[in-house]
């Protein structure tokens, strides 16, 4: 069996397959939710592991934050702060004693976009947007591994995260971001097409794929995005894999292995 596991903000994810060709995501995934319970949250993963399958061929999981891969811990993430320190990693790779790839959830859905080939040019922006705000470049070439480039979150997300990342809207308008009405999703729209302005002319890439829940859950929002960003010269690219992004990018690396 291999497992791929994406711990976000709001849900985690648990997928698992025993063949790495023509992957059915939607009917071997468990969704569950973040509780910020670290004991209940990593048994409940770990439970739905073993009930799939008592070994494993391989494993990718796909966090936010930074990782140190010496001493196998998350050492911080926004919305993984009760994982922080924790063992879980740790006994996931004692446990099923597998081939075990950890890396930011950016980077991993990265992968999947590459492979998806969602993106009109062989360089983009993939860029995610849910609770959180993160994301990397991608760089893709005929009969080669897509190449990766993970990008400084303090310096190149931490304004848009701060103005338009699910997890501040109650900070910045006093309500969750399912509650924003019309005249706070404008200012919230032209605030995110401003900054993402800013990271392409940082970055020098003209095209984005955006992901994440905002892109699966307000259609409205990104086309009124990629209307904005046309008129500068960005072409955005709403994501085929929506919220599946790192799950795709999982199965990716593993059949590079």
């Amino acid at each position: 069996m291999y497992f791929i596991l994406d711990l976000g903000g709001t849900n985690f994810r648990v997928c698992w397959t025993e063949a790495l060709d023509k992957v059915d995501v939607t009917s071997k995934i468990v969704i569950i939710d973040n509780t910020n319970n670290y004991q209940k949250d990593s048994d409940h993963i770990l439970n739905i592991m073993k009930s799939k399958s008592s070994e494993a061929k391989g494993i990718v999981v796909a966090i936010p934050g930074s990782f140190n891969h010496q001493n196998m811990i998350l050492g911080y993430a926004n919305n993984l702060k009760s994982w922080i320190n924790k063992p879980f990693f740790k006994e996931l790779g004692h446990r099923f004693n597998c081939n075990l790839i950890i890396d930011k959830d950016s980077v991993i859905a990265g992968y999947g976009e590459a492979f998806s080939m969602t993106s009109p040019g062989n360089n983009f922006i993939y860029l995610s947007w849910g609770t959180g705000i993160g994301g990397c470049l991608v760089s893709t070439k005929t009969n080669s591994l897509p190449e990766i480039i993970p990008l400084n979150w303090d310096e190149t997300f931490k304004e848009i995260e701060t103005l338009c990342g699910g997890r501040y809207a109650f900070t910045n308008f006093g309500v969750e971001l399912k509650d924003l009405n019309r005249s706070q999703w404008n200012l919230l729209i032209d605030n995110f097409v401003n900054e993402l302005i800013k990271i392409t002319d940082l970055t020098k890439y003209k095209f984005v794929v955006l992901g994440g829940g905002i892109t699966s859950k307000k259609g409205d929002v990104v086309s009124i995005i990629q209307t904005k960003l046309e008129a500068r010269g960005i072409i955005l690219i709403k994501s085929k894999l929506g919220d599946f992004s790192a799950i795709y990018g999982g199965i990716a690396l593993l059949r590079t292995k």
